[in-house]
């Protein structure tokens, strides 16, 4: 299990970092116009996103991590590939 996670922490991030940079890079320019509505609207998307985000990258993991070693919550069973 922990070898699935270190390997989930190498592939993860860099998707889930492009869509979210690129969502808050288009929403800067909103956000620092004077308009009543867009400034608040893009700043909450802005706080939103970065937050999903480390949840998503840093606390889910753990939990899960958490979930399964300490907790036997869920039980984890690696599987033998070599069998067919």
């Amino acid at each position: 299990m922990e070898e699935a996670l270190l390997d989930a922490g190498e592939v993860r991030p860099r998707p889930v970092l492009i869509a979210v940079g690129a969502t808050v890079f288009g929403l800067v320019p909103l956000a620092v116009r004077d308009g009543p509505l867009w400034v608040l609207m893009c700043l909450a998307q802005i706080g939103g996103l970065t937050v999903a985000t480390v949840v998503t990258l840093v606390l889910v993991p753990v939990i899960y991590a958490i979930a399964v070693e300490d907790l036997r919550v869920v039980s984890w069973r690696s599987t033998d590939s070599g069998s067919g």
